[in-house]
């Protein structure tokens, strides 16, 4: 018989991208919003077989991972991993130009961290 192997009591890692579905299951459930992954790697170029960056002076360098909008509010979501993860300076300058033009903007490293933001805010209820 097999033997099994000793759980290590590490937990499994989790992915910035398993955390963005995550956030946009639970955005889809919220009514009146239209939320979607802002698309910030790139364009991958198959002749060259790299990703081209987004080059220009409206690419939004630094953008965030998930925009949405509820109720009306504009919302920038940058998503993060739990641990090991930082905010580029192009990123952090992008959420403030967010909520300088009266946006909402935040970094979530979960599902909870987006509630509890939107609860705090009273986006949602």
């Amino acid at each position: 018989m097999p033997r099994k192997k000793a759980d290590s009591g590490t937990k499994p890692k989790v992915t910035e991208k398993q955390i963005e579905t995550a956030i946009l299951q639970f955005l889809s459930t919220i009514r009146g919003c239209k939320a979607w992954k802002n698309q910030t790697t790139g364009i991958f170029d198959p002749k060259t077989k790299v990703y081209r960056s987004l080059k220009g002076r409206y690419s939004g360098k630094g953008s965030a991972d998930i925009l949405a909008c509820i109720g009306g509010h504009f919302v920038a979501i940058e998503v993060k991993k739990p641990t090991g993860s930082v905010v580029s300076l192009h990123q952090y300058r992008f959420l403030e130009e967010i909520r300088n033009a009266g946006g909402i903007a935040f970094i979530a490293r979960s599902v909870d961290d987006v509630k509890r933001t939107l609860y705090e805010l009273s986006i949602i209820e």
